[in-house]
């Protein structure tokens, strides 16, 4: 976890190719799970490079995904993952009017008529989210914190 606790139960789950693992495609071999100290091993792994999805309930390592780089022959790769709580973001444009999202300051994208977006596995804590009417006078701010599998749904104007 973020303190560098190791957590037992987790699923992790082999992938060799960054969409893979996105789509949750084409995993390689079973899942494996933790064990008390935290740990899985994989056995008789192919000569490339690995990607991999750890996670427990509402933590994952979605944020951080790593990768092992090119395995080698009869060497043990030791890799190490951090799990952060995640939660949901929903965006939702209800009117004809086109609108600039600002996710904590930053211009997300601006989102057309009757627009919705989902954002799964977003970092849990505190978002100031502001629409902004293109061309008009509408602004608001919507304000939340977002916890371990939660979802923060924004619908406008």
């Amino acid at each position: 976890d973020v303190l560098g606790n190791s957590i037992p139960g987790v699923s992790v789950k082999l992938y060799n190719a960054l969409e893979d693992l996105e789509h949750q495609e084409k995993q390689l071999g079973s899942t494996q799970t933790s064990d008390t100290t935290g740990e899985v091993t994989f056995y008789d792994l192919q000569l490339i490079k690995y990607y991999w999805r750890a996670e427990k309930g509402c933590k994952n390592n979605i944020n951080g995904v790593k990768t092992t780089g090119i395995l080698e022959l009869n060497r043990t790769r030791t890799v190490t993952s951090t799990l952060i709580e995640t939660g949901t973001l929903v965006l939702k444009n209800q009117s004809s009017n086109q609108y600039q999202v600002y996710v904590n300051g930053s211009l997300l994208f601006t989102a057309d008529p009757l627009y919705e977006c989902t954002y799964e596995y977003v970092p849990a804590g505190y978002y100031s989210i502001t629409v902004s009417q293109v061309g008009g006078s509408t602004n608001k701010t919507y304000n939340s914190d977002i916890t371990c599998g939660s979802t923060f749904s924004v619908t406008y104007p």
